[in-house]
């Protein structure tokens, strides 16, 4: 008795190969695509705080009033209420005339860290892409 192979259809090792190479590929994606995302929640949370700056500057104007901790959380609340103004839940805070969240912005001498780059700053080194 003879028997008939058909030609149809993948072999095991065709289907092993094309799974292994979709399992490299999406271990290379995986980091780049975290990546991406928390540098977009940041991006999205550092223009909420200068929104936020920009509209508090207003309200204090427009209402004849000094900068309080209760005048804050006021505005935020009236303006704001429960929507998500930092993308990671940082907490919001308003000191030395800037709003800042604890998670996406630094407080020191020189100012905020707004998410930028300083491209003045050579380490020696290939920038990375």
């Amino acid at each position: 008795m003879k028997i008939k192979y058909s030609e149809q259809g993948f072999t095991l090792l065709e289907v092993m190969i094309v799974i292994a190479v979709l399992g490299i590929l999406s271990t290379i994606a995986y980091p780049s695509y975290t990546n991406i995302v928390a540098r977009s929640q940041e991006k999205v949370c550092i223009a909420n705080l200068s929104q936020i700056e920009r509209g508090y500057s207003a309200y204090l104007v427009l209402n004849n009033k000094e900068h309080n901790l209760i005048f804050f959380e006021l505005y935020l609340q009236e303006e704001y209420g429960n929507r998500k103004i930092c993308p990671n839940n940082g907490e919001i805070s308003y000191e030395k005339g800037k709003v800042y969240c604890n998670l996406h912005s630094m407080l020191d001498d020189d100012g905020p860290d707004n998410g930028e780059e300083d491209d003045d700053e050579d380490n020696g080194g290939v920038p990375f892409i």
